[in-house]
């Protein structure tokens, strides 16, 4: 073999791994930006959960102080009510 083959083959041989490196390289990248993406739609997933949950929250909230000052009427009635029957009975 010539020193002229031995350095074309050489090359050729340089030149294959590092088209095989630079593959790879785009493989990772191409992995790496569905990775992103995949982060990206989980993120926005968990913002819009965490929204429906501070609204459930604040419904929450809302229903209970609602259900509190019904109660607190209720027991008013029922006291004016056994007033009454105290009045009507002596």
């Amino acid at each position: 073999m010539k020193i002229s083959q031995s350095c074309s083959l050489r090359y050729d041989l340089e030149y294959r791994r590092f088209f095989f490196a630079f593959i790879v390289f785009i493989v990772d990248v191409d992995k790496m930006v569905d990775f992103f993406c995949q982060v990206n739609k989980l993120k926005q997933k968990c913002d819009a959960q965490e929204e429906q949950l501070q609204k459930a929250e604040r419904r929450a909230e809302n229903s209970a102080s609602i259900a509190a000052e019904e109660s607190s009427r209720r027991n008013g009635i029922l006291e004016f009510i056994r007033f009454l029957d105290n009045e009507v009975n002596f």
